[in-house]
This record gives structure tokens, sequence and C-alpha cells, in this order.
């Protein structure tokens, strides 16, 4: 069984541009202090929900307007049931039915065209 990295090992390596890059696997795990707790999950959830609607309608987090993301329109329209991060899980995982709030969304959109 392989060592298991969590996003900030990863996003890690992609901040330092020095380094030459081995495959994933063969990376170093490093300390424990980067784990995702099992409790932190939902809230990782709920919140990446949030801001990635926020970002494809194009509010930033401060509030202020900006281009609408297409990335985070590609993300809430895939069809990914499996990954754990996916828009239809992080749905599920705080309650909201991921069909009727693509519809809603889908609704929404049209309407600020």
């Amino acid at each position: 069984m392989g060592t298991q990295l969590t996003i900030f090992d990863l996003l890690e390596r992609l901040n330092d541009s020095s380094r030459e890059y081995a495959p994933v696997s063969e990376l170093p795990l490093g300390d424990d202090s980067h784990l995702i707790l099992d409790e932190e999950i939902p809230f990782i959830r709920e919140n990446l929900l949030i801001e990635t609607v926020r970002s494809a309608f194009g509010v930033s987090r401060g509030g202020r307007n900006r281009a609408p993301d297409d990335d985070s329109w590609k993300w809430i329209t895939a069809e990914d049931e499996v990954s754990p991060f996916s828009f239809t899980n992080c749905c599920l995982s705080t309650g909201v039915n991921p069909d009727d709030l693509l519809e809603w969304l889908f609704w929404y959109r049209k309407k600020l065209s």
C-alpha cells in the first residue's frame, strides 16, 4: 500500500517550482499536520460548494463581481458521483438535493443572461 498524500502536500509541490517533479506515488507523506480529519470533511464540502457556486456566477470571496468561471461550471455539471468532493457528494453532505440545486442554478444562470 502506498503513502496517502493530502491536498496540502500536492499544493505545496505545485507552489515549489524549484523542485524536480516525481510521480505522486514517490512523494513522501510528510508529517501528519496536513491530514484532513473525518469531522472536517463536511465543512470542506460545504465551503467548496458555496465558493464554487459563487465563482460560477462571478462573485469573489470579497463580494466583488468578476467574470463567471467556466471551470466552476464544469465541476457543477460533471456527472461524477464517485469523487469525495464532487458536486453531487458536496450537496448530499450538506443536505441539499443535487438535482434540485442544479436545476435552480441553470434557471438562475439563464435569468442572468
